[in-house]
């Protein structure tokens, strides 16, 4: 597989990934957010390494997931849209650190990231924590949960995933393990339990802003809502990463107690964020490329080995995740790997940032989601593609009469608001080059439509995808 097999040295550290699904950057207080809703992250940020500029390569879960499990980009993983299967010949980083002598878990709730999409290979052990019922993934379960008739409890919650992270850390004290828990209470619909639902917004009911086109599509671009709604929908959308901070308090606070916190990397990260209005998307992501869903956090703590309260300014991009979780762990990195290990930027070798690249995705069959209007070539190659380096971003965005571009400079205009694709031809020259050659090379294979199965369906109905 283009891997050097390396075993783990003696000492290698333990390996504790989380990834919280749909938390945009800006929403943590150690990133900015002046509400008090990340405390445990923050504290985390405080311990260890932040990165101010970390990008997701896809605005949707299986595509970013199969880039941070392998190093490589969607397309080079095989996994583009919603959904795609992992290529099977591809490394992923719990194949690589299973070889290498880790006892290997993941604590999953996504319905795309189960073995039916290959998101299973190298684990010791797979634990699947979302089945909803068909009445919980529902409309009508939708509509008394947001009347607050009915107090549902679906599987995807914070608490389970940690629960069962506790049992795998109780249970391997003495071997070095990876363990991967993926929190996905952010995605919508925001619905965090009591007392979280009261901790931002305190209307009765109902507050969630869920408005709905005549065919039942939930409406996420031609919407109306009023400021207090905007507002109120954002408080939720902070509670859920309130509820997900304590969650993770809890697990690391576990690592304390059995002792392992001083020998065990713990890296946060994000698969993407969330649009909340900005650029006329609603409290949704998979369809643009802008910072809101593209900037995520990275936050690495390795106690004695990483400084502390250390916060890197040059860009760095989920590809270069796996390649420094093996660096850590001293087993060299897969050739093939496309990202780098982020590791010289803490030594001061490298102060420079890199390319980090993006392409956005298709509407998932049977949407449950209003159709996005800037898809404007049918199929894949409608697809956007981005390319963010040294404060800019450029994208690339299809049209049946060529292609037009938005160029942005972010440091002078981070809302992205002002396209100067016509005024800085200097940059454009600069930045198009590359993101041609890597557009290009992700169009030269082609993705294989997979059939959804039933249990896949039921988990999708529940985040909204489908009908």
């Amino acid at each position: 597989r283009g891997w050097s097999g390396t075993r783990a040295p003696d000492g290698a550290p333990n390996i504790l990934l989380l990834v919280i699904d749909t938390l945009r950057a800006d929403r943590l207080s150690c990133y900015g957010n002046p509400r008090p809703a990340s405390g445990a992250i923050d504290r985390l940020a405080r311990q260890g390494v932040l990165f101010a500029e970390t990008i997701a390569p896809a605005p949707l879960t299986q595509p970013s997931v199969a880039t941070i499990l392998t190093g490589l980009y969607p397309a080079a993983a095989g996994v583009i849209n919603h959904p795609n299967r992992l290529e099977e010949d591809r490394s992923t980083l719990a194949e690589i650190l299973r070889d290498a002598g880790y006892k290997t878990a993941f604590a999953n709730p996504h319905p795309l990231l189960t073995p039916a999409w290959g998101f299973d290979r190298g684990w010791h052990e797979y634990r699947y924590l979302h089945k909803p019922s068909r009445f919980e993934a529902s409309l009508l379960a939708d509509l008394l949960r947001r009347l607050r008739l009915r107090g549902l409890r679906v599987g995807y919650q914070a608490d389970t995933v940690t629960d069962f992270a506790v049992e795998v850390l109780s249970r391997n004290r003495s071997k070095p393990f990876f363990l991967y828990a993926h929190y996905l209470d952010p995605h919508f619909p925001y619905v965090p339990p009591r007392p979280f639902d009261r901790l931002f917004a305190n209307e009765e009911a109902p507050r969630l802003l869920d408005k709905r086109l005549p065919d039942g599509r939930r409406r996420i671009f031609s919407i109306e809502a009023s400021q207090r709604q905007m507002e109120e929908t954002v408080a939720l959308y902070d509670a859920e990463i309130a509820f997900t901070s304590r969650e993770i308090s809890r697990l690391l606070s576990t690592l304390d107690r059995l002792g392992l916190s001083d020998r065990t990397l713990v890296a946060l990260t994000a698969d993407h964020g969330e649009s909340l209005g900005e650029q006329g998307l609603f409290f949704a992501h998979t369809h643009y490329l802008y910072d809101p869903t593209q900037h995520v956090p990275l936050i690495l703590r390795f106690p004695d080995r990483f400084p502390r309260g250390t916060i890197v300014e040059a860009q760095a991009g989920l590809a270069d995740l796996a390649p420094t979780l093996l660096d850590a762990a001293g087993i060299r990195p897969s050739m093939e790997m496309e990202g780098r290990s982020l590791l010289p930027l803490l030594r001061g070798e490298e102060t420079e940032g890199r390319f980090a690249f993006a392409e956005n995705g298709r509407t998932i069959a049977r949407s449950g989601e209003e159709e996005n209007p800037r898809w404007l070539v049918e199929g894949d190659a409608g697809k956007w593609r981005m390319i963010r380096a040294d404060g800019w971003k450029l994208i690339r965005i299809p049209t049946p009469s060529g292609s037009v571009y938005e160029l942005y400079d972010l440091t002078s205009d981070p809302g992205e608001t002002t396209n100067l694709a016509d005024r800085r031809t200097d940059i454009m020259k600069r930045l198009l080059a590359p993101l041609e050659e890597w557009r290009l090379a992700s169009e030269s294979g082609s993705i294989a439509e997979t059939e959804i199965d039933e249990e896949t369906l039921e988990g999708l109905r529940s985040l909204g995808y489908v009908q």
